[in-house]
């Protein structure tokens, strides 16, 4: 999303689910008394943690906790599998009266109905970016997107791209592109730390990401010169500690051929794993460094 207005209609989509009993309907289609009371249970705990909430902000001497902790053992007791029941898949006619209504809450509260299409608009981009093409499809319980995006209406060029919004979520960005990294879709992870990049905020995380979805994306001289500057970048910021920092310099000046300050920056690396307590990780961690920097200096004394 890359609104406020956006992220207001998918929430007003889902909201409407409720609004309209789908849920309650889905579960009692499905008879049986267990299942219900799945989801009365859920409902309950919900409810207590709302109460909770509200008696914890309104007496000091309240400890919270007390009350959704004993009706959170009666729900499970009643029903253990409640978020698979609370998790019933809607129907392709509920999913098209809830697009419906959320773009009647979205004019209700002054915003744009047709921020809903612009953000099904998104979410159909990403889907094609990732290789989900039954999502886009008319199968399953979701009508195709371009369906209910002509429903609800034409979208708009340009009209949802708030740069103040980028610079709310922007940790948000952050969290969901080391997701996309580690999922490999390297292409939204450099979308989403540019953004935070273009928006003004981008951290320390941020201009690591960059260098090194840039060094996997293009693997050339200047591209791979273009992710050392963002690890540069990633140094003088300085405002918290990442040691991946030295690691991902380590590895970006390999490929450069510039084995001595590759070196240095595995050993500073490895330094900072020295003095960290040990778990599984930082044991691999400790051994892989200690195999780069080996091999680094057996690649620099045969270049001499």
């Amino acid at each position: 999303m890359d609104s406020e207005e956006e992220l207001a209609a998918v929430l007003a989509h889902e909201v409407a689910h409720f609004l309209l009993d789908h849920h309650i309907i889905n579960i009692n289609e499905q008879i049986t008394r267990e299942k219900r009371a799945a989801f009365w249970a859920a409902v309950a705990t919900i409810s207590a943690s709302l109460v909770d909430a509200y008696l914890a902000s309104q007496n000091e001497y309240y400890s919270p906790g007390a009350l959704t902790i004993s009706t959170a053992i009666l729900a499970n007791t009643l029903a253990y599998y409640v978020t698979e029941r609370l998790g019933a898949k809607y129907s392709r006619a509920q999913e098209m009266e809830a697009d419906h209504a959320a773009t009647l809450i979205l004019e209700y509260i002054g915003y744009n109905p047709i921020a809903l299409s612009s953000a099904l608009s998104k979410i159909e981009d990403y889907a094609e970016s990732v290789g989900d093409y039954y999502s886009l499809s008319n199968e399953g319980t979701h009508p195709a997107v371009k369906i209910r995006i002509n429903s609800i209406g034409p979208l708009e060029d340009n009209e949802f791209n708030d740069p103040k919004y980028h610079i709310l979520v922007s940790s948000v960005n952050t969290h969901n592109a080391w997701i996309e990294y580690y999922s490999r879709h390297y292409s939204r992870c450099d979308q989403l730390v540019q953004q935070n990049i273009d928006a003004g905020i981008a951290m320390e995380e941020d201009y690591l990401l960059k260098a090194m979805v840039t060094r996997v994306l293009y693997d050339t001289p200047e591209q791979t010169e273009e992710a050392h500057g963002y690890i540069q970048m990633a140094k003088e910021i300085g405002v918290i500690e990442l040691p991946e920092i030295s690691k991902q310099e380590g590895i970006t000046l390999l490929r450069l051929n510039r084995n001595a300050e590759a070196i240095d920056a595995f050993e500073k690396y490895l330094d900072y794993l020295s003095n960290t307590e040990k778990d599984t990780y930082i044991e691999k961690e400790e051994e892989w460094t200690k195999k780069m920097i080996y091999k680094t200096k057996t690649l620099k004394s045969n270049s001499l």
